[in-house]
């Protein structure tokens, strides 16, 4: 019999232990995966672990009273309102910024023109500053709803879905503010696994979403099956390939590349001057309803004030008869023609959806042509500084950090440091992974450790 003691050590002693033994019998059932979780005091379960960076920071009204009177609050000064009047979530980033203390904003408070402001990543940490760590309850609260008014609202039950399965919670994510309100130059970005999203009220121009974004979700598994059960972003890769079922012999040649571009953090998003594909202008009306369709759906989980920004944007560049769409052949999972990754793409918009293993999308959608990415590095005075060339090391390429950017800026030899805080922060995420696989599948939960 399993020896459920040993277990007892802790996370790692589990995952240690599993290893050993290769397998886990089919007795072991969510009673006995509960007794092998590491056991707590009932001071940890109230509140989250304090760190050097963790204050009190004295509340003045309750969040809940905060978050009813928010609707009702005046909008973050310095933002003119370009589609119509301000979300509760441009209010509640202003009012975040002046409940900070000089100690938060000296970690999350940083220049609006930091090139750090706008850097995508697929799994990375944009500052110190975890939600459940650093903030009061108080601001918990406003930065949950925060990332919840940047959605839709019919999307929300896919969005808990998603937040639950990939970081467990919003505490899990880390935050960062550029600039000062009542300047007209004020960005939130709050980042995390599969997360990189902004609010910014309008303040940066020629941009939807405030700048580029990223999305994903792991549905069942790292590895997902070809029809990516409970995936929640996977209908918007089953409207494009109704585009390509409706493609005649030829367009498909067109549309059909060899291979996929590699995901290079925030090079990912930079516009091509001459993007791959097929040219939507070349299709015919019916085919263009269709990219007029999955357009929409690739809009549909965000905010509306975000969907008419970018709608305006696309517009203005030749509307989606400029796009060009392709789809690429290598990264077909199960070889059964319905195309895991593909792109829309145009001199001013990039939106790459990857569905392989699982789904990384990269949302980029400017003004103007020419969008270029810059690299951020730590400077000796611990500020941050732009860099011109990328900077790309083989081993980033491959391997279960390949996409997770450190904002330190250490190049590969040291990152060995890094990743072991990066691991303590992901032993959270995998007794979720422990609880929602079961036992059947819980001998594969080492496997997926720190992948992206």
């Amino acid at each position: 019999m399993f020896n459920i003691a040993g277990m007892r050590r802790g996370h790692a002693g589990c995952l240690a232990a599993i290893r050993r033994r290769g397998d886990l019998p089919a007795v072991l059932d969510k009673a006995r995966i509960r007794a092998a979780r590491p056991r707590r005091s009932k001071r940890n379960l109230r509140r989250p672990p304090r760190t050097n960076l963790h204050m009190k920071v004295k509340s003045r009204m309750h969040r809940r009273e905060f978050l009813s009177a928010a609707a009702v609050t005046p909008v973050m000064a310095g933002a003119a309102p370009l589609l119509g009047p301000q979300s509760t979530a441009e209010t509640l980033v202003g009012e975040l910024y002046r409940s900070l203390t000089e100690r938060q904003r000296s970690v999350v408070a940083m220049p609006f023109d930091s090139p750090l402001r706008s850097r995508v990543e697929n799994n990375w940490h944009i500052t110190r500053a975890r939600v459940g760590r650093f903030f009061d309850l108080d601001q918990q609260a406003m930065i949950e709803q925060i990332f919840m008014d940047l959605h839709a609202p019919e999307f929300a039950d896919s969005l808990k879905r998603h937040v639950a399965d990939d970081f467990g919670s919003i505490q899990n994510l880390s935050v960062g503010l550029f600039g000062e309100p009542g300047t007209g130059k004020f960005e939130f970005v709050i980042t995390g696994r599969h997360c990189t999203a902004r609010c910014d009220g309008d303040s940066v121009a020629g941009a939807a979403f405030g700048g580029p974004i990223f999305y994903g979700h792991e549905g069942e598994s790292f590895y997902e099956s070809p029809t990516h059960p409970n995936n929640v972003y996977w209908f918007q890769a089953q409207r494009a390939n109704e585009v390509f079922q409706a493609l005649d012999g030829k367009q498909r040649d067109q549309a059909l590349q060899p291979r996929a571009p590699r995901e290079r953090s925030v090079y990912t998003v930079e516009p091509s001057r001459e993007p791959d594909g097929l040219s939507v202008a070349e299709m015919s009306e019916d085919q263009r309803d269709l990219v007029s369709r999955t357009l929409t759906g690739l809009l549909s989980p965000f905010r509306e004030r975000d969907r008419q920004e970018a709608m305006k944007l696309i517009d203005a560049n030749g509307g989606v008869d400029n796009l060009r769409m392709a789809f690429y052949r290598n990264e077909d999972l199960g070889d059964d023609g319905v195309w895991d990754v593909w792109k829309l793409e145009s001199p001013t918009m990039v939106w790459y959806f990857r569905g392989s293993p699982h789904v990384h999308v990269w949302v980029n959608v400017q003004e103007n042509p020419g969008w270029l990415a810059r690299r951020a590095r730590r400077t000796s005075g611990g500020g941050v500084a732009a860099v011109g060339a990328p900077e790309w090391h083989p081993e980033s390429a491959r391997g279960p950090w390949r996409d997770c950017w450190s904002p330190s800026g250490r190049g590969p030899a040291k990152r060995a440091a890094d990743r072991s805080v990066r691991s303590r922060d992901r032993l959270a995420q995998d007794r979720l992974e422990l609880l929602r696989r079961g036992p059947a599948r819980i001998g594969q939960v080492d496997l997926v450790m720190h992948a992206g």
